[in-house]
């Protein structure tokens, strides 16, 4: 619209002061944005590379792996309520010393040679392990620990070295980076008892369970029970995984609804300002919905600019970003944040314009 644009000319000043203030929310909400989902991924990047739809735990471990324990009669029964591929899984929180005697915190997840969850892992290069003691290590603790395929290290109080066969491309748990071995090995560097075959089972299809519940043999104790979940399900389980993104979206919205009062606010002020020409413009016999609508693509205007201001400014802080800051860029949710923001700024116009629509002439005028 010719009125917008030649009166954002004629005031370069006070429109540049907006955008700016727009295109610094803009890179805020971006980058929190990419924070949001890097953060999450690191949560779930190994869940996701599995490729499975469901998983069991023991009842009495209210969804977190890390708490679960079952026996092989469990786990036989779990396996009967499937009609999927199924995968035995070993996990335990420990501790990965490499040949400096640095140590990292690392969580160790161990399965079968044959399992469908070593077959669905990506790798960077090298193979899952095929024998006891050998390791599979995620690809973020490689570089920062220096290691490669054929080093040594060792696991826990286990003292027999671990050879490195293979380095995931992109496998964390919680935060922490995921080493793969065996079974047979999660025993060695576990403090469980011989009697535990596994902490979960997790299958391709869902369980043919009762209320989400499984139990061995007819039995109804809760040692014997088990609960089934949806991956979906078992990320929400996650110890800290909800609450993080709740922050960061609650967060977000907070930013978009200050956008849409900055924009409100300053564009109902500018208004006021100009009433006495609005009065004129309709004397003259300017429609006011052509007015409303010049204001309606100033606001929109002043948000687009600034965002485009803002995403340039977060692309450029992105390449200086060190690896350890788990920022993820996703175009989906960029540009819905992007289209969130623009919504914003048109709503805000939006009382602005109903102060055009009301104004009168002859009153003002006068």
């Amino acid at each position: 619209m010719l009125l917008a644009f030649k009166e954002i000319q004629r005031e370069k000043l006070r429109y540049s002061l907006i955008i700016a203030l727009i295109a610094l929310i803009s890179y805020m909400m971006l980058v929190l944005s990419a924070l949001a989902l890097g953060l999450a991924n690191q949560n779930t990047s190994a869940i996701y590379g599995w490729h499975a739809h469901s998983i069991a735990l023991n009842e009495q471990a209210d969804g977190v792996m890390r708490a679960s324990m079952l026996t092989q009669d469990q786990v036989n029964s779990i396996k009967e309520h499937t009609t999927g591929q199924t995968a035995e899984i070993g996990f335990t929180s420990t501790r990965l010393t490499s040949k400096s005697d640095t140590k990292h915190s690392v969580n160790f997840l161990g399965s079968t040679a044959q399992s469908f969850m070593f077959t669905n892992t990506t790798l960077s290069e090298g193979r899952m392990p095929q024998a006891t003691h050998e390791l599979v290590v995620d690809k973020a603790l490689a570089h920062s620990a220096q290691l490669a395929v054929g080093q040594q290290v060792t696991l826990g109080s286990d003292d027999t070295p671990y050879k490195i066969v293979g380095i995931a491309q992109d496998a964390k748990l919680s935060v922490v980076s995921v080493v793969y071995g065996l079974l047979s090995d999660w025993h060695n560097i576990s403090p469980v008892s011989p009697t535990i075959a596994a902490s979960a089972v997790i299958s391709t299809s869902g369980f043919t369970s009762k209320n989400g519940t499984i139990t061995t043999s007819g039995q109804t104790t809760a040692n014997s029970a088990v609960s089934t979940y949806t991956i979906a399900q078992f990320i929400q389980h996650l110890p800290g995984y909800s609450a993080q993104n709740a922050t960061f979206i609650l967060i977000i919205a907070v930013l978009a609804i200050v956008t849409l009062v900055i924009i409100a606010v300053f564009l109902y002020i500018i208004v006021l300002q100009k009433l006495p020409n609005i009065a004129v413009l309709k004397a003259q016999g300017i429609p006011t919905r052509y007015l409303i609508r010049s204001t309606l693509v100033q606001g929109t205007s002043i948000v687009t600019v600034g965002l485009i201001l803002g995403g340039i400014a977060t692309l450029a802080i992105a390449w200086f970003i060190p690896e350890s800051v788990p920022m993820y860029f996703s175009m989906p949710l960029q540009g819905v944040t992007a289209l969130g923001l623009i919504l914003m700024g048109l709503l805000g116009s939006l009382l602005p314009a109903l102060q055009i629509r009301k104004a009168d002439p002859i009153a003002l005028i006068q």
